[in-house]
């Protein structure tokens, strides 16, 4: 049963096709370029695997049927990070692709949110983490998930991208009785606050690029912490089902 509302299935489907496409050309492009092109490769990788888990989730896929999706994800995290670490690149330029946007965080928080969701081992989601990097310093819900799992790391305050993310920090600080109507609160403003992201009103724009508009970034926090998510169960962004194949998984170990 489709999830998405603004496209059909043979939407997808092609779209789908076309991504998974992308991604094996990406991929062989590794073995072809330079340093310099192996570094773009490796980020379009990562935002090809990312759509695919979108729009799979759009389509209504089940969700344990997306594990081969999620576990390539997973893989291409490893992938790239051993591109960075090889490739001969000036400094500015790694800076450049090391650091930590507001896409590329949504991005993680969706491969982290599904990893959970399905259960994925916990010693390959801290592997996820420590691929990612920017734990200990900079994102306060990348530190989170790397706490729940086991790792210590410093008490990271806020998200790099407070704006996006602030409110759902505050959340996920919040006395457990404040939660669920807080989860309400941002989950109604999750949209309206991620308008920098790059998949923000591409409905709106080219033929092909909407993916469309999930907030697994939230369903990770509510999974993690165990919030009562009854008050946003009906909202259109909020990926409720997600969030029931975790705890009926967790009810049933």
């Amino acid at each position: 049963m489709m999830r998405d509302q603004l496209r059909d299935k043979a939407y997808y489907d092609k779209r789908i096709e076309i991504a998974e496409s992308a991604r094996l050309e990406a991929l062989q492009g590794l073995r072809g370029y330079n340093d310099d092109g192996k570094t773009g490769c490796a980020a379009d990788l990562c935002r090809y695997s990312n759509e695919i888990i979108f729009m799979r989730y759009s389509r209504g896929d089940a969700i344990e049927a997306m594990r081969d999706s999620v576990q390539k994800s997973y893989e291409i995290l490893q992938l790239r990070r051993k591109v960075l670490d090889s490739v001969q690149i000036e400094e500015r330029i790694r800076k450049m692709w090391e650091n930590l946007d507001l896409g590329s965080l949504s991005r993680y928080l969706t491969t982290l949110a599904f990893m959970v969701a399905l259960r994925f081992p916990a010693a390959d989601i801290l592997n996820a983490l420590k691929v990612i990097g920017h734990v200990d310093e900079e994102d306060a819900l990348l530190a989170l998930a790397a706490t729940y799992f086991g790792k210590e790391v410093p008490d990271v305050q806020n998200s790099k991208y407070p704006k996006a993310y602030g409110e759902l920090v505050a959340m996920s600080r919040a006395d457990a009785k404040e939660q669920p109507a807080l989860l309400k609160k941002y989950v109604n403003r999750w949209y309206r606050l991620n308008r920098p992201v790059y998949w923000h009103d591409t409905h709106k724009g080219a033929e092909g690029a909407y993916v469309g508009y999930w907030c697994f970034d939230v369903a990770l926090v509510v999974m993690l912490l165990g919030i009562d998510d009854s008050q946003a169960q009906d909202h259109p962004h909020y990926s409720s089902d997600l969030v029931r194949h975790y705890r009926q998984q967790v009810q049933s170990a």
